[in-house]
């Protein structure tokens, strides 16, 4: 079949072939994105495509939050926190010490997917709920890994958010910003801002931090790197690879201390590059 790409034109009595991939003023392979998953094509040529990293904040089942720029902390205590904040709409996530039940909490009521009222949405698609927003943001729940991914598109056609997911704009340096406009530095303790965007209302007085000020070049990763061997998580590794992982590991005191929390983190984040992997054991995790 005739590659739709290369075009055949006639110079001088002779066919010559004009491949227009090569042409391309952009980088037609996908970029990594790392944590964020799959880079987004953001124009309709196929033949020379222009990719950008999504604007995509992850709340892992172990609460451990990946802002939109790729940032990463933890959370602790049963409270509701400000996920994305823009103009005319507010994405709240309510964390219980228990799930009740398997319907959802809608502005407090609850209801049965699918849900629909004026421009929102929330269907289940037997993998995860989608929730679409008003607004634009898409909002992914996945069953199996517990995983919910907050999308808000991409830089290049970005919704101007605020809140624990932070400002999709490419850089980390003021993902860390409180509601007064103060951003935090890169190695602050990152519980003011966390506080900052919990409801006053739902706070527990519980304030725990899960951040370890190291890395894998000051402190020990080999026991990250020695879960990750398994044949089982060889399959993620081209997406996520054992050492982005590990430098996300070393940093949380819940994954250091439970290596079941860890795996399931681990598990989630392949997840989002559509790789499924069947870990759990019954005398294992």
């Amino acid at each position: 079949m005739c590659d739709e790409c290369i075009k055949q034109i006639c110079v001088e009595g002779q066919i010559t072939q004009i491949n227009r991939s090569h042409h391309c003023p952009y980088i037609v392979t996908p970029p990594s994105c790392e944590l964020l998953g799959f880079a987004v094509q953001v124009n309709g040529d196929k033949c020379c495509p222009q990719w950008e990293c999504p604007c995509r904040c992850s709340i892992l089942a172990n609460l451990h939050i990946i802002t939109f720029d790729g940032s990463d902390f933890g959370i602790s205590g049963a409270a509701s926190y400000v996920m994305a904040s823009l103009a005319n709409e507010t994405i709240i996530v309510g964390i219980s010490e228990c799930l009740s039940s398997q319907m959802l909490n809608i502005n407090s009521r609850f209801g049965y997917t699918p849900f629909r009222r004026f421009d929102f949405e929330i269907i289940d698609t037997g993998s995860m709920y989608t929730i679409l927003t008003p607004a634009g943001i898409n909002i992914q729940w996945f069953h199996s890994t517990g995983i919910m991914v907050i999308d808000t598109g991409t830089p290049n056609k970005k919704l101007a958010t605020t809140g624990l997911c932070g400002y999709c704009d490419g850089n980390r340096i003021n993902d860390l910003t409180l509601k007064n406009g103060t951003v935090l530095k890169k190695d602050d303790d990152p519980v003011t801002f966390i506080q900052d965007w919990t409801l006053a209302s739902t706070e527990t007085g519980i304030k725990m931090s899960r951040r370890l000020e190291v890395n894998c070049s000051t402190s020990n990763c080999s026991e990250c790197f020695r879960m990750l061997q398994s044949e089982t998580f060889a399959l993620c590794h081209a997406q996520v690879s054992p050492e982005m992982f590990c430098e996300l590991w070393i940093r949380d005191s819940l994954f250091v201390n439970n290596h079941c929390s860890a795996l399931a983190a681990y598990v989630a984040l392949c997840n989002k590059f559509n790789i499924c992997l069947e870990w759990r054991k019954p005398d294992y995790c």
